[in-house]
């Protein structure tokens, strides 16, 4: 037998440790936060013993939650601490958050923060509105760029190879039948945000009955650091609303861009590297 390193067997069975650990994590989604242990071997196509070590270990340390009742596992609290942590360290998050509730304020309708993550962006942070019915997202979840004028935005800034590279490796899906979704309705869309300085209107692409108007914040650098969106049920959205929130989303954008050109900070470090908002009714 060909003998193996003892400095490099540790180090790769860490890194095989750690692979896994987040293997067992990244099963389960928003179309699935609970699962059975049978479904997550199929996710990660573990072996049912490991995958019952890992989620073991993963339970003691608070990232994996069971419900002992129904034997199925969700994501623990750990990570909701965490992922508040990690937003809370987040310069353009904090800077942004005091504005976005202003403008909410100013408009009556919600308001989202998301950066972007590779060839997706993520919904970090929102202002909802106090409006019975309204606009909400999952934070946390993900879109991916072709989708939606929040993505659109972040798209505008890519020079024209850094586009061609996106839409040869991006399969595009419609999500519906008014998802655009080819390469050339996109550049159109594209050369319209960039005539309007960074802004864009985005139609109910999801099919969830929405409306909103997105533009972006922009870093020391002049890069793209996040993008900030008004978001309102599409029977609301008059042709005076989408003004009125174009407008104060001008403001809103300009303030937090000022501020990150004031600090010295705010490049989102996953540039170069969470659901669509949908209607939520509450009841008394």
């Amino acid at each position: 037998m060909k003998p193996v390193s003892a400095r490099s067997k540790p180090g790769a069975y860490a890194v095989a440790t750690v692979a896994r650990a987040f293997a067992i994590l990244g099963a389960f989604s928003d179309g699935a936060p609970s699962l059975a242990l049978r479904e997550i071997i199929v996710r990660t196509r573990f072996h049912k013993a490991t995958a019952f070590r890992f989620l073991s270990a993963l339970t003691d340390l608070g990232f994996i939650h069971k419900d002992n009742e129904t034997g199925h596992y969700s994501l623990g609290f750990q990570l909701i601490q965490l992922g508040e942590l990690a937003k809370a360290q987040n310069i353009v998050v904090r800077t942004a958050r005091p504005v976005m509730q202003r403008l909410r304020d100013d408009i009556g309708e919600t308001v989202f923060l998301s950066m972007r993550a590779g060839d997706y962006r993520v919904y970090v942070e929102q202002a909802e509105s106090r409006q019975d019915i309204r606009r909400v997202a999952q934070i946390g979840d993900r879109k991916p760029l072709y989708f939606g004028s929040t993505g659109r935005v972040f798209l505008s800034a890519f020079s024209e190879a850094e586009l061609e590279g996106y839409f040869a490796r991006t399969p595009m899906k419609k999500l519906s039948k008014a998802t655009i979704a080819d390469a050339p309705s996109i550049r159109l869309e594209l050369e319209s945000i960039r005539k309007r300085g960074g802004i864009a209107d985005g139609g109910d692409e999801s099919g969830t009955g929405g409306s909103s108007v997105s533009g972006a914040i922009h870093a020391p650098d002049g890069t793209i650091a996040a993008v900030m969106s008004v978001s309102m049920p599409a029977f609301r959205c008059t042709a005076t609303l989408r003004r009125k929130a174009t407008l104060l989303l001008r403001g809103a954008l300009e303030d937090v861009s000022r501020q990150l050109r004031a600090s010295g900070e705010g490049r989102n470090s996953a540039s170069g590297a969470t659901r669509a908002g949908r209607l939520y009714v509450s009841r008394p």
